[in-house]
Order: structure tokens, then C-alpha cells, then sequence
């Protein structure tokens, strides 16, 4: 497969068949498993989910990086280089599954994912609500459900203005 974009694949194993998927001057080798595949401007990221699969540079299956599952790695595009590391929540498969799930996560990150998955600008007003802690599972809820929680939960105010939500707290 030539991929360009992203998108996740469950592969069934076949022993002597092995499925490739070609991203640029990266590629992806896998004998049965279930993994996310993202490219971006200047990286690709690959997330396993189970089985495990080779990740390398073209030409390069010598360097390759073994990836099982809960296991992610970042080829950055211009150096040639990867990154590999375990991912907390499978939060990045959200534009597949709908679901969001913070195990005690600093609002901070919340927001983040907030953001990037429902494509929205979040403008913290009091920088000290950052601090506040999550633990929640969102499933198919919309961005307007899941700030009501939140309001509930950490007693905060939110504002759309201009395509910006600016998040503070309530007033006493």
C-alpha cells in the first residue's frame, strides 16, 4: 500500500506474505497486528496497538525499528531519524473511535487534545486551571457536551468569541 494522509490498519498474519505499507522514504512491515499510520508535513508517526511491526527509512531495513504493542515511534522526514516511545492513551485514534480518555491528565493536555481533535482554538484565561487534574472516558460526544462536563467538574466558564474559546473560571 502507498499511503499518503492516515489511517489505521488490522492486519491478519500470513508468514510468508508480510504487508507493507510505503509512506515516502518510510515504510512499514507487518506480519499480522493492528496500528495507526500518520503522516504530516515534516513526520510520520506509527502507534501499534497489538503484534508488532518493523518501521524503517527506505533502504534502510537494516536500522529498522521494532514496534510492539502500546509502542510508538516518529520518523522525522528531514533528518532521517526516529523516536520511539510508549503512548499513554489511545486518544490519538479518536477521528476512528470517537472516543477521548484522560486518566488523570493535566487540563493542560486536555485542552491540547481538545483542540487538535475538534480543530478549535482554547485560550486559557487563568493559567492556574491548567493545573487541575482529569479522569474521564468522552464517547461520541461533541466538543459543547464534553465543556459542560468540564464546567461541571472543575466549576469554569467558557466563552466562544471569534472561533476561540476562552476558558476561566467562575466567579465566585
Amino acid at each position: 500500500v502507498i499511503l499518503s494522509g492516515e489511517a489505521f490498519f488490522q492486519v491478519t498474519s500470513r508468514k510468508n506474505s508480510p504487508f507493507l505499507v510505503h509512506m515516502g522514504k518510510s515504510s512499514v512491515k507487518v506480519l499480522g497486528t493492528s496500528f495507526n499510520i500518520k503522516e504530516e508535513d515534516e513526520k510520520i508517526t506509527v502507534s501499534v496497538l497489538s503484534g508488532e511491526v518493523l518501521f524503517f527509512e527506505e533502504g534502510g531495513k537494516n536500522r529498522a525499528l521494532s514496534l510492539e504493542n502500546g509502542k510508538q515511534a516518529i520518523y522525522h522526514k528531514a533528518s532521517g531519524t526516529f523516536e520511539k516511545h510508549a503512548f499513554g492513551s489511545e486518544n490519538f485514534l479518536f477521528w476512528k473511535t470517537s472516543v477521548l480518555t484522560f486518566r488523570d491528565e493535566p487540563l493542560s493536555r486536555v485542552f491540547s487534545e481538545l483542540s487538535i481533535h475538534f480543530n478549535t482554538h482554547i485560550f486559557i484565561v487563568d493559567e492556574a486551571i491548567l493545573q487541575d487534574r482529569l479522569t474521564t472516558s468522552c464517547e461520541g460526544q461533541q466538543l459543547q457536551e464534553i465543556l459542560n462536563e468540564l464546567s461541571y467538574l472543575h466549576d469554569l466558564h467558557f466563552n466562544l468569541r471569534n472561533d476561540t474559546i476562552y476558558v476561566q473560571r467562575k466567579s465566585p
